[in-house]
């Protein structure tokens, strides 16, 4: 019988921003980590992706951070250059059928 608490419930973008949010309000790792029900490194290693994804530019907001990350390692720069890419029929390596569908969802929103 596991006990669930709110933070089990957090997606990992949540869970970063949370962390994030205790870290700038000057939390320590150990704090941080009890409040996430994680350990001290694991919260250290939530705290660097939520670096590296704060990182990202403004145009992938919205989109699952692996996608955002494919699509800016290729070297887009716009959800407009995406969206003739996929017109032309050009693949994005790195995406499969489901990512796809995800990413159709978001350019069409």
């Amino acid at each position: 019988m596991s006990m669930e608490t709110s933070a089990d419930k957090l997606t990992p973008q949540q869970r970063q921003n949370s962390a994030m949010e205790m870290r700038r309000k000057g939390k320590t790792l150990a704090e941080i980590g009890r409040a996430l029900g994680v350990n001290q490194e694991r919260a250290r290693k939530i705290l660097i992706a939520a670096e590296r994804n704060e990182s990202l530019p403004r145009w992938v907001q919205g989109l699952q951070i692996q996608i955002a990350r494919v699509l800016v390692r290729k070297g887009f720069r716009s959800k407009r250059a995406v969206r003739a890419a996929i017109n032309r029929g050009e693949r994005i390596d790195r995406l499969g059928a489901v990512r796809l569908a995800e990413l159709s969802v978001w350019l069409n929103s």
